[in-house]
């Protein structure tokens, strides 16, 4: 019959072993089985060593307990409350039912020891603390939803070679959750409000998903890489948003896709494509360029791509890269300076603009081209679909808008009464406009 468990540390001498498998170290006698309820209560002499693979219903770590320990494997298939103690050993602690990281009443704060890995095949809810992991990994399965609701709470690598993968759901709310250890997304995860900061390496092949008013943030410094694959999606009303000076790298071969609100703000942000590595952003997607540097990007039909920095703040650069302004996609210039670069003395490394649909350049600004031979702003035609390339500028009185690539003109330019300075050159061909 079920029953409910103890471990009372220590029994029949000091010769008695602390381990799971000892009878005498529970206060029914046995050791637990598959539908026993188990209790670490605190201030036990010696904390549980687990030898061999146990499973059982349900499992509660009390207030100042020692936590497990040992080389063996525990599975919890009903109810694990972690309430304090740490978790260690060469073993690996699977949860298949639910799962609760949280405080008691009148519980001074803790912060939790992750030394074994743990595997979550149910709902994991992370309400209070940090956890501090030690060279582990936390899987969070397929069909698992494992929630971040600590509010300014950290998950913490000691060694650097910890690591969050996700296969399942992850869902953000509450305060400033920070993920400092490595993490990978091959699932989704969802900001439904808050801020979620994943401020160290990872790879994602996975949906991230924000309500209004919630924040997934790609941060970390200089060093911290990014990696996205074919099945990234950004998705929702809220922002996912780089902001420090890490790097979102796509591969060769792989397209990312965003029909969210993406934003790099910092200039010290890197978005690394190449030919076939792309970001693609997608109807109804908002792709915010605050800061940094971009490569290779696609702005879909009835998606936009805003250059916004009223006080220019940021530092903004096209490198090496192509940018597909598509049928029906919008540009809008708001605010802001920003440069086309291209590798000087490379033949095969251009820098160019490539627009079908409409380039709004509401701004005074300039956008400037190291080499106009190997920088150019192509407003073009699609014959086959009576289409062209609209470049309008608006503004307020008085101002203008400065190019320094070379304009290549087979669409329409639209003035609007207002100053385009044409620096670069401007190559008009049949069936162009300029007004």
């Amino acid at each position: 019959m079920p029953a409910t468990v103890t471990w009372q540390g220590v029994l029949g001498g000091a010769g008695q072993p602390p381990t799971w498998e000892n009878p005498l170290c529970w206060d029914v006698g046995h050791v637990p089985n598959v539908d026993d309820t188990v209790f670490i209560n605190g201030g036990q002499i010696c904390p549980p060593i687990v030898n061999a693979n146990h499973t059982i219903r349900d499992l509660f770590m009390m207030p100042n307990c020692g936590g497990i320990w040992g080389p063996g494997d525990l599975t919890v298939s009903n109810d694990f409350q972690w309430h304090d103690g740490s978790l260690n050993g060469t073993g690996r602690m699977t949860l298949l039912g639910t799962a609760t990281i949280s405080l008691l009443a009148g519980q001074a704060p803790s912060e939790k020891h992750l030394n074994r890995n743990l595997d979550n095949a149910g709902t994991f809810s992370w309400l209070d603390g940090n956890i501090i992991m030690s060279g582990v990994t936390i899987k969070n399965m397929s069909g698992a939803t494992f929630y971040m609701n600590s509010a300014d709470g950290t998950l913490s690598p000691d060694v650097g070679t910890e690591r969050f993968r996700n296969e399942g759901t992850v869902t953000k709310s509450n305060g400033t959750t920070t993920v400092d250890c490595l993490f990978d997304n091959y699932g989704t995860v969802n900001g439904t409000n808050g801020i979620l900061r994943l401020q160290n390496d990872g790879q994602y092949a996975g949906v991230f998903s924000t309500a209004s008013g919630a924040v997934i943030l790609f941060a970390g410094t200089g060093l911290t890489v990014h990696t996205a694959y074919t099945g990234t999606f950004f998705e929702g009303q809220g922002w996912e948003r780089m902001t420090s000076g890490e790097k979102l790298t796509i591969p060769p071969g792989n397209r990312v896709i965003n029909h969210g609100n993406f934003e790099m703000r910092s200039t010290r942000c890197v978005m690394e494509g190449s030919v076939t590595g792309l970001f693609w952003n997608q109807q109804p997607g908002l792709f915010l360029w605050t800061g940094g540097t971009i490569q290779n990007c696609t702005v879909t039909n009835g998606a936009t791509m805003r250059v916004d920095d009223p006080n220019d703040s940021y530092t903004r650069q096209m490198k090496d890269s192509l940018l597909n302004n598509g049928r029906d996609a919008t540009f809008e210039w708001t605010n802001g300076d920003f440069s086309l670069f291209a590798t000087p003395g490379s033949a095969t490394r251009r820098c160019d603009i490539d627009n079908l649909g409409t380039f709004e350049a509401k701004a005074d600004n300039t956008m400037f081209a190291n080499d106009p031979a190997q920088c150019a702003f192509v407003n073009g035609i699609l014959i086959s679909a009576n289409v062209q390339g609209l470049f309008k500028k608006t503004g307020s009185a008085g101002g203008a808008t400065t190019i320094q690539a070379l304009f290549d003109n087979s669409g329409i330019i639209d003035r609007m009464g207002f100053a385009v300075n044409f620096i670069g050159g401007l190559a008009r061909h049949p069936g162009d406009v300029l007004r």
